[in-house]
């Protein structure tokens, strides 16, 4: 059976459409996948960018406020007080830690700060705004503060995630720690190894 000439013309460029249709169709699909993908990757890096900035400008921010609230007048005289004391009186403790609570709520004007604790010579705490800690919680035999203490000068210091169990709470969270030395020296004490955590 012998096709006519126009039945094979027809059957030659049904053929040769089809095949140019699936070629271009492949081509522009590859293409479409390929740029999709491409924008994918670039938005996804703008993004992780973006916030790795912003993480950035936050940790800025709480070295900042760590090392106004460390060299605070009113924060070294608390401290200098009770440091320099074995046990003062309640109504003195009381005014002094009033004034350190109400000093990193001034400054704390972002809301970023959900527990700030001043660590005395002994690694206790000596004042504390925002979750209370528990008394006589010796910071000296945490790892993850020792290792921040090793270095040296007065810069702040973040930690690697550790456990809050110095925290009342007890909800046993993950945290990063930050922490500044005091550099403070009086003519009458000098406060120590003071650390704002």
């Amino acid at each position: 059976m012998k096709l006519s000439l126009k039945k094979q013309m027809i059957i030659f460029f049904s053929v040769a459409f089809s095949l140019i249709a699936i070629i271009s169709d492949n081509v522009i699909l590859s293409y479409s996948v390929t740029g999709f993908r491409n924008q994918s990757y670039e938005y996804c890096r703008q993004i992780v960018e973006t916030n790795i900035v912003l993480l950035d400008t936050y940790f800025r921010q709480m070295k900042d406020i760590s090392m106004i609230i460390a060299n605070d007048a009113d924060v070294i005289e608390a401290v200098t007080y009770r440091n320099g004391t074995e046990a003062g009186d309640y109504p003195t403790e009381l005014y002094y830690q009033r004034k350190v609570t109400d000093k990193i709520k001034q400054i704390d004007i972002l809301g970023n700060i959900e527990t700030s604790i001043i660590i005395g010579d002994d690694y206790t705490y000596l004042y504390y705004y925002g979750i209370s800690p528990k008394r006589n919680f010796d910071f000296g035999a945490q790892d993850w503060f020792t290792q921040t203490i090793r270095q040296d000068g007065y810069a702040t210091h973040f930690t690697e995630f550790h456990n809050t169990n110095y925290l009342l709470t007890n909800d046993k969270r993950e945290a990063i720690s930050y922490h500044t030395n005091f550099k403070y020296f009086s003519v009458y004490y000098h406060t120590g190894r003071v650390f704002y955590v």
